[in-house]
């Protein structure tokens, strides 16, 4: 008793019967007041559609169709018609007629005798009763005029029952004024049909009244109200046309010994109503209406719905039964037992319709639930972040990093804890004495790997990685793996070190193991450079760990990436190459003409001196424009850029290199796309690119050639071709050609100035505006082949691919 009332007390206890008397008071509250039977019925309602059987072929109806209305003029029609309808029928020898149209006022005398004697002559006619309304209000039923009501065998009430939201899912069996004396037409038809079977009965059908509305009232009173158990949707059922009928067009044979319904399903006529199985769009006759429940009647079915103290029970079964799971079930678990639950709710009750005539809503213990389960959730995450907010306060206020052994010396005790069956509570108990023993060596040490710039790893003495940072991840090309980046765990935990550290080539003799083991021996750190297969350098650092005690406990290794330091070295070293061989040279070359012509004034004529000394300052100038340009481009960044037109480029382009190319008798035309070509640029970068190229292409061909600048639309890209009938690019040169300070000179091809930057310019300014460059080229046959002048198949084509941006003026 005493650990029960301790159990009790406990806060998840006192929790959890909390929720479950909300959630009792809920479902009792929503039974009561009946707040969700329009959910209700939609579940009903998709019930009923699912209870779909084949009509019984016993029952067939004559319909007052559209077709009918055309061939015989607007209703109502002369009654001398119906009765030749029910003279043609006779021959057939129907076991009932249901003629459900309304006779409450006289025609005239011949057709209101040849009427009844129709009837009469028949047998088995039975003849609709309706409520009388009188200044608007009930005051009394309406039968038929006497003539023809003394000829009918029965009567049967067509009084319709809606719902709240305007669906016809009940009929009342009985009804009548002042007492329910009147059978549904189709219970007064099963009567005259079969008396035996049917004339009392059917009093076991429907939900009875109590017998103070059974006594006799001045009011239309009803009884046994009765579910439809529809058997379809609308034409459903044997359908014949009126018209048809009356013709002979369908033999009377085919209503012997049938239940025969004659009334109204053309549209308009005011005797059509909404059902469960109607459809959006779709509306069932009333006569249909009827021939429903007399199948269900014919086949025994008597839905019943269960009481609303039931109903309630079970809800509050259901709802409790699942707050019970979620005190065992983890939080997935709980989830999925929930959505398991409310499906068997819906399919139990959707069953239970179907096979044992039994209706229980399942909306209250589905919303019970859907009440239940973030109920719940909230309670433990409430309380999962409670504790972290208290553990995280607690480690804000603890000055430093306490070493293991301390840890355990100095954390409180945990007390002895109760017993509650909850996953979460389990594991805080457990995460409170781990974290009170690691978390300050764990944190410390995670921290600061991850937080390192470079690849750091972690290893035991035998080489196994037990931590590494995101860095060594992305280094190492580690998989990822969903359980493990949800558990936290390092991708790389558990992988051996050594093969890790395979891919990557160092220019010591001893291996990494030996290298490692070095470590071990002297506990000093190793340095070492390497090179991965990427071609790119890393420095690799290895220092040996220790324990508090100073045991040594295995490595830390760190790889820091260099490739962009010896990038820059091998740059700086370029520069100064250039500077100190290329930019000199020319300078070397003025001085030593100037030295000569000091010494010996008629050793150069005055006009030669000036045209060299101009030339070598031309070029330079030159180099120093290339560097320059080279170093621009290098420095341009997108968000610079504006909207540039291609085609106006390529036009400007063409008109600069036509001076050059007319010196060597070559030709440059253009091609271009009808539309404007946009792309987003620096327009000076983009205009030298298509200089450079040009004038390449115009540098390196024979006079007498063509030069094509061609701009074309491929995907979402425009790409630019410069291509020439030029000498052509070997295959083996093909490599050096976007190398800086790479000339390349074929054997027969004319000597042409340049430094080797033009091309490294084109390059680097179409990778920063986010293009490629390609290039194609077939080298032009040695002058002693035969046929080489003529030979106009070789050539280079250059293509830059820039991606294309929409018009910044629109579809103007």
């Amino acid at each position: 008793m005493l650990a029960l009332s301790r159990w009790l007390r406990h806060p998840v206890v006192r929790e959890w019967l909390i929720i479950a008397v909300a959630l009792t008071a809920l479902v009792v509250l929503a039974v009561k007041f009946d707040s969700l039977s329009r959910v209700e019925n939609s579940v009903y309602d998709l019930a009923m559609k699912s209870y779909q059987r084949p009509a019984n072929p016993d029952i067939v109806i004559i319909a007052i169709d559209e077709p009918s209305i055309l061939q015989l003029g607007r209703w109502p029609w002369d009654r001398r018609l119906h009765a030749a309808l029910l003279t043609k029928l006779a021959e057939g020898k129907p076991k009932a007629i249901a003629l459900d149209v309304i006779f409450n006022e006289a025609s005239t005398a011949e057709a209101d005798k040849m009427l009844a004697e129709a009837i009469r002559a028949n047998g088995n006619v039975i003849l609709p009763v309706i409520p009388r309304v009188g200044e608007g209000r009930l005051v009394n039923e309406a039968l038929p005029i006497p003539q023809i009501a003394a000829s009918a065998v029965g009567f049967g009430h067509i009084s319709t029952q809606m719902d709240a939201d305007g669906l016809v899912r009940r009929a009342n069996l009985r009804a009548g004024w002042g007492v329910p004396k009147y059978g549904l037409l189709g219970v007064a038809m099963l009567a005259a049909a079969d008396p035996a079977r049917w004339l009392n009965g059917s009093l076991t059908f429907g939900e009875r009244a109590t017998d103070a509305v059974r006594a006799p009232t001045d009011a239309w009173t009803t009884d046994q109200a009765y579910n439809i158990p529809y058997a379809g949707p609308p034409q459903h059922f044997k359908f014949v046309s009126y018209i048809d009928v009356l013709r002979g067009d369908v033999s009377p044979q085919v209503f012997r010994d049938k239940l025969v319904f004659v009334g109204m399903t053309a549209a308009g006529l005011g005797d059509e109503f909404p059902t469960p199985v109607s459809g959006e769009n779709r509306a069932m006759a009333g006569v249909e209406i009827h021939a429903n429940v007399m199948q269900g009647m014919l086949e025994g079915i008597n839905i019943q719905h269960v009481s609303p103290v039931v109903s309630g029970f079970i809800s509050i079964f259901v709802v409790i039964g699942a707050l019970l799971a979620y005190l065992w079930l983890s939080p997935r678990q709980s989830l999925i037992i929930t959505v398991a639950l409310a499906a068997l709710c819906v399919g139990g009750a959707i069953v239970a319709l179907r096979y044992a005539g039994w209706w229980f809503p399942p909306v209250v213990a589905v919303l019970g639930m859907m009440f239940a389960y973030p109920l719940w959730s909230w309670r433990k995450l409430e309380a999962t972040q409670k504790y972290f907010d208290e553990e995280l306060s607690r480690l804000a206020l603890e000055p430093s990093l306490v070493p293991l052994e301390a840890s355990q010396a100095i954390a409180p005790r945990l007390a002895t804890r109760e017993f509650v069956p909850d996953v979460i509570e389990r594991r805080i108990g457990a995460l409170k004495l781990a974290t009170a023993r690691m978390r300050n060596l764990n944190r410390f040490i995670s921290d600061s790997i991850e937080s390192l710039p470079e690849a750091a790893l972690v290893s035991d003495m035998n080489g196994r990685v037990m931590l590494a940072n995101s860095s060594a991840d992305t280094l190492f090309g580690a998989t990822p793996n969903a359980e493990k980046e949800k558990a936290g765990v390092a991708l790389l935990e558990g992988r051996d070190l050594f093969e890790l550290m395979a891919g990557l080539q160092q220019n010591d003799t001893a291996t990494w193991r030996e290298l490692l083991a070095g470590t071990y021996e002297t506990g000093k750190v190793v340095s070492v450079e390497a090179r991965a297969g990427d071609d790119r350098e890393y420095l690799v650092q290895l220092a040996p760990s220790f324990s508090f005690s100073g045991a040594q406990t295995g490595s830390i290794v760190t790889v820091v990436d260099i490739s962009p330091l010896r990038e820059s070295e091998r740059k700086r070293d370029e520069a100064l190459r250039f500077l100190s061989h290329d930019m000199r040279s020319p300078q070397a070359s003025i001085l030593t003409l100037i030295e000569l012509r000091t010494e010996d004034p008629d050793s150069m004529p005055v006009d030669k001196l000036v045209d060299r000394v101009g030339k070598y300052a031309r070029r330079t100038l030159n180099l120093a424009d290339e560097f320059l340009r080279l170093a621009k481009a290098e420095r341009s960044r997108p968000q610079d850029f504006h909207p540039i037109e291609l085609t106006e480029l390529q036009r400007d382009v063409a008109e600069e290199g036509w001076a050059l190319a007319s010196t060597k008798r070559i030709t440059v035309s253009i091609d271009g796309p009808d539309d404007e070509a946009w792309v987003n640029g620096d327009r000076d970068l983009l205009t030298r690119v298509i200089v450079n190229l040009l004038s390449n292409a115009i540098k390196y061909s024979p006079p007498d050639t063509a030069i094509t600048i061609r701009l074309r639309a491929v995907e979402k890209s425009w790409v630019l071709d410069v291509a020439d009938q030029g000498y052509g690019i070997a295959e083996a040169d093909m490599s050096k050609l976007f190398n800086r300070f790479q000339r390349i000179h074929r054997e027969g091809q004319p000597e042409e100035d340049g430094i080797g930057l033009g091309l490294v310019f084109v390059k680097t300014v179409v990778a920063r505006h986010g293009g490629t460059i390609g290039v194609t080229s077939k080298a032009r046959p040695n002058d002693g082949d035969p046929g080489a002048a003529e030979s106009r198949d070789h050539g280079t084509t250059f293509s830059v691919t820039l991606p294309a941006i929409p018009s910044p003026h629109g579809d103007e």
